[in-house]
């Protein structure tokens, strides 16, 4: 089940100011291990594998405005 690894994690978190993120075709079935990054306001999760998952973990998204799902 890939999720976003930790090393990963903690490399888009030291990005303070991301405001997009494009995870495209990275076979993703889970969200867990999503960077806290409150600036994101695009999230394109666009051909993963994410049927069902949660998307609690981008609560901490605050000013997220736009979140793309498409072929998933």
């Amino acid at each position: 089940m890939p999720a976003i690894a930790v090393d990963v994690k903690k490399k888009l978190e030291s990005f303070t100011n991301l405001g997009h993120l494009a995870l495209v075709g990275c076979e993703l079935t889970t969200l867990q291990n999503f960077p806290n990054l409150p600036n994101l306001v695009n999230l394109e999760l666009i051909d993963n594998k994410l049927t069902g998952a949660s998307l609690k973990p981008l609560e901490d998204c605050v000013n997220l405005i736009s979140l793309s799902l498409e072929g998933n």
